[in-house]
């Protein structure tokens, strides 16, 4: 099925060119689903048109390791600190743009400034360079771990945060 979207990503805050002005104001939807399309297609081998936005992405074969990559990678361009269980708590590409760009919205003050986020149940300042450093170290220990053990270890999370 056809997504009927643009073919071009929007441009990560890193691969920012110094002289381009500043975004207006956090993705929209309809950039964050661009987004989420590319790096699907990238990580998953399809092409953009393949991924219908309003299908489950486990239909296409995402595995926990994968939605894992995929937070990261989404903190990373957001700026954000989301939850390890986003993309199943929002099965879709449309469903979890969506909820990311609700969640930006009413995150930034006027001005377009974004000193809070509010993703994980938490208000939790932007991830300073630090930890994106330490989310990258923790995802490259996850690379080695087994399957199994990624859905252990997120079952477990899970327990212990229903259990708070």
């Amino acid at each position: 099925m056809q997504n009927n979207q643009a073919s071009e990503l929007p441009v990560l805050p890193n691969q920012a060119d110094a002289a381009d002005p500043a975004p207006a104001g956090p993705p929209t939807a309809v950039e964050i689903e661009r987004w989420l399309i590319g790096k699907l297609a990238e990580e998953l081998g399809l092409k953009s048109d393949e991924i219908d936005v309003r299908e489950p992405v486990s239909s296409y074969g995402v595995d926990s390791m994968t939605a894992l990559t995929l937070t990261g990678d989404l903190e990373e361009w957001l700026g954000l600190t989301l939850s390890p269980t986003l993309a199943w708590d929002y099965p879709t590409v449309a469903s979890l743009a969506e909820h990311l760009s609700e969640e930006l919205r009413t995150a930034a003050p006027a001005g377009g400034a974004m000193p809070h986020v509010n993703i994980t149940g938490v208000s939790t300042p932007l991830v300073g360079e630090e930890t994106r450093q330490q989310a990258a170290a923790l995802l490259v220990s996850l690379d080695q771990l087994s399957e199994e053990q990624v859905e252990n270890l997120l079952s477990e999370m899970l327990t212990a945060e229903a259990g708070d």
